[in-house]
């Protein structure tokens, strides 16, 4: 925590000289990193999404005489169509194929030709193939595997009696055998997820398209603009941040609001610092009996600097003064030497809605209201510093490694449950979550509006220590 302010317009002796207040944007050092697309909610959902299917192991030779669309008409009322539904044994994964060698070998009951047994404790292939006669191994066939359904679309002795009935599958030798893996749900939303998938659960189609956020293409434009101004931005909105504390009116947090398709090409159009401690008294904020002045985090500073500006180009008649106990409240007016030196540069276009379709970067993760505040204002793009994984609204998945790991995995067992309905109990979603969901509020499609948002990785400065339970 900073110490309580003793004067706000003080001058500042870090800043370079050439514009007001002394402060110069060429001075600043370009942050050197890079960008992480985010992932929206829905993507990381779909990766935690896993179900029970049934396979089915069929001599080579019938397999492209096999055909279930009549026998199980039913077959495709859960969407398996990102999953490859032939595989050689060569290609099973790993974990597959182990988990083939221990499983479950049904094998027709000639007295009962609906039921299904078991062979315990002799379970793996080899055993399977040891029941054969000795003279019956020399006519082992090769084999295929076939994916058929979910668990959850019919019971499995209904499956092996349906199988069983098929006149190409009851002549062969060995008999089909039916086990069930585990596999995805929902397609992969990447070529790297697809490939983790095959390796993991099943061979998977990655169609390069993502039904669950920003077309791949989308995202790929949008790098190829961001990528040679991202450090620059990222460097202002640091400096922004380190002046509000220096002045003692906030936390090191800055935001950058930025006109890509500005006069003269792209520009920032405001700066702003985090000033919740400006209207505090000194005992608050030694003690921290507060959160200081909510309305004056640097993001919502920000974006009322810009609705500032814009009624300050409609040249309104009617406009009536501003009220002094809301200049307070909002701290919509520039502090600091950087934020007065960006705010008087005439950059921003007449017309247009409050932030339709700028940019803005910020050293942290906004809050939830913040974050509510930057999508209803209307923005293109997003891109901040640390992830706040306590208090933080755009980012969508939590890491493993922090503290708030448990309380979020119990969140998304919740929405897990209510986005897995079309699941019966037969076949109930396994919902793995490393670290749990966040809020991913960047793009969700309940909401009104949609942004892209990424994460800068920082590959110089080092983030100070800072507490998990701050919102910023």
């Amino acid at each position: 925590m900073t110490a309580p302010p003793s004067s706000v317009d003080q001058p500042s002796n870090h800043v370079g000289a050439g514009t007001s207040d002394g402060f110069r944007l060429a001075d600043l050092q370009r942050r050197k990193g890079r960008l992480a697309a985010l992932r929206t909610k829905a993507e990381a959902q779909s990766s935690l999404h896993i179900i029970d299917a049934y396979v089915v192991k069929l001599p080579l030779k019938s397999a492209n005489s096999v055909s279930l669309e009549r026998a199980i008409p039913e077959q495709d009322a859960v969407n398996l169509q990102h999953l490859r539904r032939f595989i050689k044994p060569e290609f099973l994964p790993t974990p597959v194929r182990k988990a083939l060698a221990l499983g479950r070998w049904h094998r027709r009951d000639v007295g009962f030709p609906a039921s299904v047994t078991s062979i315990d404790g002799d379970t793996g292939p080899e055993n399977h193939a040891a029941d054969v006669g000795a003279g019956e191994e020399d006519n082992v066939q090769p084999t295929l595997y076939l994916l058929i359904c979910a668990v959850s679309v019919l019971p499995e002795e209904r499956l092996v009696e349906i199988l069983s009935s098929l006149p190409l599958l009851a002549a062969s030798t060995p008999d089909p055998t039916v086990q069930i893996i585990q596999v995805p749900l929902l397609p992969p939303t990447s070529e790297e997820q697809s490939k983790q998938w095959s390796q993991q659960y099943w061979p998977t189609v990655y169609k390069r398209n993502n039904p669950f956020g920003p077309h791949p293409s989308i995202i790929s434009h949008a790098e190829d603009e961001l990528r040679s101004s991202t450090g620059q931005w990222m460097a202002l909105a640091a400096f922004a941040g380190l002046e509000a504390s220096i002045a003692s009116i906030g936390e090191e947090f800055g935001a950058v609001i930025v006109d890509r398709h500005a006069r003269g090409g792209s520009s920032a159009i405001v700066v702003a610092g985090d000033a919740r401690w400006k209207e505090q008294h000194t005992q608050d904020i030694i003690s921290q009996e507060c959160s200081g002045n909510v309305m004056a985090h640097a993001v919502m500073r920000a974006i009322g600097m810009v609705a500032q500006k814009r009624c300050a180009l409609l040249h309104r008649r009617d406009q009536t003064p501003s009220d002094p106990a809301e200049l307070k409240i909002f701290a919509d007016k520039p502090l600091t030497p950087v934020e007065r030196a960006v705010y008087s540069k005439d950059a921003l276009a007449a017309g247009g809605y409050l932030c339709l379709d700028l940019e803005i970067y910020i050293t942290h993760e906004p809050c939830i209201m913040c974050s509510m505040a930057i999508l209803h204002s209307r923005f293109g793009r997003v891109i901040f510093g640390k992830r706040m994984p306590k208090t933080g609204g755009l980012t969508a998945e939590i890491e493993a490694s922090t503290s708030t790991a448990s309380s979020n995995a119990e969140l998304s067992e919740v929405h897990a449950k209510c986005d897995s309905k079309i699941l019966d109990a037969r076949s109930p979603a396994r919902h793995q979550i490393p670290g749990g969901l966040g809020y991913g509020l960047f793009w969700r499609p309940e909401l009104n509006w949609k942004l892209l948002g990424w994460q800068w990785l920082d590959d110089e400065t080092p983030q100070r220590e800072l507490s998990e339970d701050i919102h910023v």
